[in-house]
């Protein structure tokens, strides 16, 4: 699997929950998102041209003070 993906979103947008839904990622693996280079929830609204990453569990950082605390974990 290819880790870019290029996506029809609509219009009206979509959260990047039913996003990730969507291309069969499993949320529970999600530590955190970024929506057009700035950290964010899973409840962001996705809007036709914009990023995402998602971010799994795990992941390196140089430090989580320089990126803030993912919001994502339920």
């Amino acid at each position: 699997m290819s880790s870019t993906l290029s996506i029809e979103v609509p219009e009206a947008g979509i959260t990047a929950l039913d996003l990730a839904d969507s291309i069969g990622l499993p949320v529970e693996r999600i530590e955190g998102i970024f929506h057009n280079y700035s950290v964010s929830g899973l409840d962001a609204l996705v809007l036709p041209g914009d990023r995402v990453a998602f971010v799994p569990y795990g992941t390196p950082a140089p430090h989580p003070a320089f990126l803030g605390p993912f919001v994502t974990r339920r």
